[in-house]
């Protein structure tokens, strides 16, 4: 009796391992879209951060149980514009942090990030949450447990990023915005690049 019930927890443990690799597999756009912001912000505010951080996390968290829930479905419909809206969305907002670096601003105010921005980028992060979970969840009847440890994850991760991020744009300075929108530009083409050359 005893050992089945090692066993069964050993189970449980693999099965939550194998979640947090799937979350992290799934935040490495987080990753990178939070150091260019915390790169845009020049330095680490815990308010922003969060606000950043929990926008990604339930974007993602929600995107990740519409997968489970909806399985082959969405992934059938979607997988046709995932990989524009992501381009969109980033070149978009990439575009936009170019344009802002070089405004000339009189008054020294601490930039910050619009809601709006926010929520554009935690879709364009989040959105292929919806396919990987979609296929995932035809072997694994399981999978709607691993949703939370997506979200926390994605939290995290986004924290870290963003704390990278501002030490990163106040060593850079004036160009730190245009480095970010540059970099999300990239990351919007290589989304688009890797969906052709598949």
């Amino acid at each position: 009796m005893q050992g089945i019930h090692r066993a069964d927890q050993a189970g449980k443990m693999i099965e939550f391992a194998g979640y947090v690799v799937l979350a992290l597999a799934l935040t490495m756009d987080t990753l990178a879209v939070s150091v260019v912001c915390g790169n845009f912000l020049k330095e680490f505010r815990v308010r922003e951060a969060l606000r950043l951080g929990l926008s990604m996390a339930l974007v993602q968290g929600a995107f990740s149980l519409i997968g489970v829930l909806a399985g082959s479905f969405a992934a059938r419909y979607l997988e046709k514009v995932d990989h524009w809206i992501a381009f969109v969305l980033l070149v978009g907002i990439g575009i936009k942090m170019i344009r802002d670096a070089y405004k000339s601003d009189d008054d020294e105010e601490a930039p910050s990030l619009a809601l709006r921005v926010i929520l554009l980028m935690s879709v364009a992060t989040s959105i292929d949450s919806i396919m990987a979970c979609a296929g995932l969840a035809l072997t694994d009847p399981h999978l709607i447990n691993a949703v939370p440890v997506i979200a926390v994850m994605t939290l995290l991760i986004s924290l870290v990023g963003t704390y990278a991020g501002a030490k990163l744009g106040a060593a850079i300075g004036s160009h730190a915005g245009a480095l970010g929108g540059i970099v999300l530009i990239g990351l919007g083409s290589r989304i688009l690049y890797l969906h052709f050359a598949a």
